[in-house]
């Protein structure tokens, strides 16, 4: 899997997720990673982090539908606010998120481009 245009990364991944794909979402990450979970949470980083914290998402039985993107391109990097809803049946019972992510992507020197940065927040709606 490979994204020619920052847009379509959110495009690949929500198709790999869908198909429980662990290695084809993994290759939409950049080596040098970091996943910023919240506010004063560490870090998870590089690939292997990605690795642990998406195959533990694929465990969650958690399905995501992608709203809608903005992104925007200087040089080699690209910003790209995204708006996805989440749903899922919890220890409370069935929740539904509206998680908006920003994300920092890195052209790779084959010209696609990968995740390097990701924050979220989550809008819990029952």
């Amino acid at each position: 899997m490979s994204a020619e245009a920052p847009e379509h990364v959110l495009e690949l991944w929500l198709a790999a997720f869908r198909s429980n794909d662990l290695p084809a979402l993994v290759s939409l990450y950049d080596r040098e990673y970091a996943l910023v979970p919240a506010p004063g949470v560490a870090p998870v980083e590089g690939l292997a982090g990605a690795e642990g914290s998406l195959g533990h998402l694929l465990t969650l039985g958690v399905e995501f539908d992608f709203l809608n993107a903005t992104s925007v391109e200087r040089g080699d990097v690209a910003f790209v606010s995204a708006a996805w809803t989440e749903r899922g049946v919890g220890p409370d019972g069935p929740y539904e998120f509206e998680t908006r992510t920003s994300d920092m992507l890195r052209l790779q020197a084959d010209g696609t481009w990968k995740f390097l940065v990701n924050t979220l927040a989550r809008d819990v709606r029952q």
